[in-house]
């Protein structure tokens, strides 16, 4: 299972702690990370989990900031 966590920001607490205690359970190419950015980049990133930023968050299209690295063949 390919997991892609996509949010405006990696911020303490809510979903993203859930999304990070899952991440500590899985191998690290099973998952990429998609934000602007927050406190708990340094976490995702020390797990071995590639973050990718996010520039246009804000309209909700994520394809306007993703589109390069999405391959859905995998």
């Amino acid at each position: 299972m390919k997991i892609m966590y996509l949010t405006k920001e990696l911020s303490i607490g809510g979903v993203t702690k859930c999304i990070y205690n899952l991440c500590q359970n899985i191998r690290a190419e099973d998952a990429i990370i998609c934000s602007n950015g927050g406190a708990l980049k340094e976490d995702f990133t020390g797990l071995g989990m590639p973050v990718y930023k996010i520039p246009n968050v804000e309209k909700k299209i994520p394809s306007s900031g993703c589109s390069h690295f999405l391959n859905f063949d995998n």
